[in-house]
């Protein structure tokens, strides 16, 4: 994370105290860090001082250079603008204890200015967890170090000032010096004042800090009940059907050839079914072997790609198997199609999963009519539906019973809009079941088309293949169309 610092009131600083100082001063300046700092203050005093003195004196500055250090240390991780900063605050303090040293005997004092100074800088580690998310902070933070720059800066032109007016230096530096300790108080309260600003400053962040964990814990609060809920669902989904739908819809459509399977929705009454504002039954039947499935699957696929847009109606869709038991069983079919209908909510109305958890207590399942009020109640959370429901003449006995009534049940007029799409053989009792639907029958008109467009696919594979050989190639259309018409629409 970057951490933006005012730089332009850094440069000014560092330029201005540079503007005085003599080429030995100033390579003391820029080589200045906290390795050579203390260096600096103990060895250059040792010629004029007792040792123990000098350790006095560094003891007494360690506030202030740690201080240094902890703020230099923040910048260097989490700022870009370490040398323009922390080169002034090393540099300053090293150059101006340097110029003191020809001033013995204000060196103490300057020394325990430096000290009370340090005594009242911010502790920069009570700060360190929250200072780079926090500009204001940082600023504030800033403006302290600032200062010490400038308040280096005046006492080293003090010192320059009195050194230059040769032959009174004793008297020079003593009104000067004098004049400084009594506005000293007022740079000790200003550094007071900054330290106050940088509390108030630390004392927002970490409310805001406060604030961001408590809503942090809030969304993560909130995460685990979607989740918790999410996990509920799935395991009530589970419970609901075990035929896959869409696997058996898949392996389907790889059956359909290419570019077949299509003119169903041009069909008059396929429209006509579509087009309807209200709800509607479209009864689609044929001979066995007419298509029937295959021509659902292109209708499911349409469809659903319609049913992309937000609002757009829900697509349901099931396929009778002769091969799988369960999928001729009246309850697996409701129960996939409320699994089916459910499965579109991310999540379940209340009312909703009520009735499934009361319906499914324990290891227990409901019965048909149990099954039956949960999926019209299921559908009445609903504004569109297309059900789409293949090859019920398999079903028979009391399933076939069941699914008449199922299918009577959901087209009674109600506030939601359903188009039930059905396909089955045209046996007698579907035929006085469905006398009110809209009726498509399959004739072999219809699919003579599709069972060309294969036919002639077969052949060019096989003859690509070398599989089928003909010697005239005139005889490849008479061969399609005896294939097509030995179809007999199937």
């Amino acid at each position: 994370m970057s951490t933006r610092q005012p730089i332009e009131p850094w440069v000014l600083a560092r330029e201005r105290y540079l503007s005085t100082l003599t080429d030995e001063q100033k390579q003391l300046f820029v080589c200045a860090s906290l390795e050579n700092f203390f260096y600096t203050t103990a060895a250059e005093q040792r010629s004029y001082q007792e040792n123990s003195k000098a350790i006095a004196w560094i003891t007494k500055l360690k506030p202030l250079i740690d201080a240094i250090s902890n703020y230099g240390t923040a910048l260097d991780v989490f700022s870009n603008t370490y040398s323009l900063i922390m080169c002034p605050l090393w540099g300053g303090i090293r150059v101006l204890l340097q110029i003191a040293k020809e001033f013995q005997s204000y060196f103490g004092g300057l020394v325990d200015m430096l000290a009370k100074i340090g005594d009242v800088l911010p502790n920069f580690r009570v700060y360190e967890r929250i200072f780079a998310g926090h500009p204001a902070l940082i600023n504030a933070l800033s403006e302290v170090y600032l200062d010490v720059i400038k308040f280096c800066s005046k006492v080293k032109d003090i010192f320059l000032k009195a050194k230059s007016k040769k032959g009174i230096l004793a008297i020079n530096i003593k009104i000067l010096w004098r004049s400084f300790n009594k506005q000293f108080g007022d740079v000790v309260e200003c550094f007071q004042r900054h330290k106050k600003n940088v509390e108030d400053q630390a004392l927002v962040a970490h409310m805001i800090e406060a604030d961001n964990a408590k809503q942090e814990r809030q969304l993560e609060k909130a995460q685990q009940l979607v989740l918790q809920k999410e996990m509920k669902r799935q395991r009530l989904l589970k419970r609901l059907s075990n035929v896959d739908h869409q696997s058996r819809h898949r392996k389907l459509c790889k059956t359909r050839h290419e570019n077949t399977g299509t003119w169903i929705l041009k069909a008059k009454q396929y429209l006509e079914w579509t087009s309807k504002t209200g709800s509607c039954c479209l009864w689609c039947y044929g001979i066995p072997g007419s298509g029937k499935t295959t021509l659902m699957t292109s209708v499911v696929d349409k469809l659903i790609a319609d049913a992309s847009s937000p609002g757009a109606p829900v697509v349901v869709y099931f396929y009778c198997d002769y091969s799988n038991v369960d999928s001729l069983d009246v309850n697996r079919i409701v129960e996939n199609f409320i699994l089916q209908l459910v499965s579109t909510k991310s999540e379940i109305p209340e009312e909703l999963e009520s009735i499934l958890l009361d319906a499914y207590t324990g290891i227990r399942k409901p019965d048909f009519d149990e099954l039956l009020d949960i999926l019209l109640s299921t559908i009445k959370f609903f504004g569109n539906i297309y059900i789409i429901l293949d090859g019920i003449d398999e079903c028979t006995g009391s399933n076939r019973t069941s699914v008449l009534k199922v299918v009577h049940s959901i087209m009674a007029p109600g506030p939601t809009v359903v188009k039930l799409l059905l396909a089955s053989r045209a046996d007698v009792d579907l035929e006085k079941a469905f006398n009110t639907c809209l009726c498509l029958q399959i004739s072999g008109n219809d699919i003579s088309a599709d069972i060309e467009t294969f036919v002639d696919s077969i052949i060019s594979e096989k003859l690509a293949s070398g599989a089928l050989t003909v010697r005239n190639p005139a005889l490849v259309g008479d061969i399609s169309r005896a294939l097509t018409n030995g179809a007999q629409g199937m």
